[in-house]
């Protein structure tokens, strides 16, 4: 939550002189993601949309919209012993759709070159498609259970580096990385039951274009 402070507070700064004079741009860029949390996660990738207002050529804001896709680690568990037999299988992914401010910086490297630098704040919408089916069998009968894995929204901080090749007519080359970390600790739930917390931090690749206005 510090962190989160600390950026907000400069988005509150930067917005106003960003705003009164802007010089605008559209990036559009695609998203490769590599989990941290791995036990929970196999991969993810999605696009990135982003206004940006620039003050000057240098210091800027950017408004983000986002579509990612994570797909969930498939796990298939079983256990028997004398007493009964458990068994559950867990698949599918969830859509995220983050939403956030970014404060810019673009030093400029040559005519045509230019590293644009951002650190920002995301609020990201979850929809979860994860389902977990549990088969469990005792001396007092059999049980089948499914349900979606529910997740909560979360809060992430980001951070990252594009390289920009102007191509001409106001259309520039994106290519960068970037890394969002929780804010946030998003809660898992299955059959209505808190089942833990799992991780939306990340590393990324991306590329794309911009475009000026």
């Amino acid at each position: 939550m510090k962190t989160a402070a600390l950026i907000l507070a400069t988005l509150a700064l930067a917005v106003p002189g960003a705003l009164a004079n802007p010089h605008s741009e559209l990036a559009v860029r695609g998203r490769f993601l590599s989990p941290d949390k791995t036990v929970d996660w196999d991969s993810a990738a999605g696009i990135d949309l982003q206004a940006r207002f620039w003050q000057d050529s240098r210091i800027g804001i950017g408004l983000s919209l986002g579509f990612e896709s994570w797909d969930a680690e498939s796990e298939l568990s079983e256990e028997e012993d004398e007493y009964g037999y458990f068994g559950m299988d867990i698949g599918g992914r969830a859509d995220l759709m983050p939403v956030g401010l970014s404060v810019l910086l673009r030093p400029g490297l040559s005519d045509r070159v230019s590293l644009t630098l951002e650190g920002g704040l995301r609020y990201v919408f979850v929809e979860s498609d994860i389902t977990a089916d549990v088969a469990v069998e005792d001396a007092f009968g059999a049980a089948f259970f499914s349900d979606v894995v529910d997740i909560d929204d979360a809060f992430l901080g980001v951070v990252g580096a594009d390289l920009e090749i102007f191509l001409g007519d106001g259309v520039s080359l994106l290519m960068g990385l970037g890394y969002q970390f929780d804010l946030s600790d998003p809660s898992e739930s299955f059959l209505g039951d808190d089942i833990g917390e799992t991780s939306f931090t990340a590393t990324s690749v991306n590329a794309g274009l911009s475009f000026r206005f």
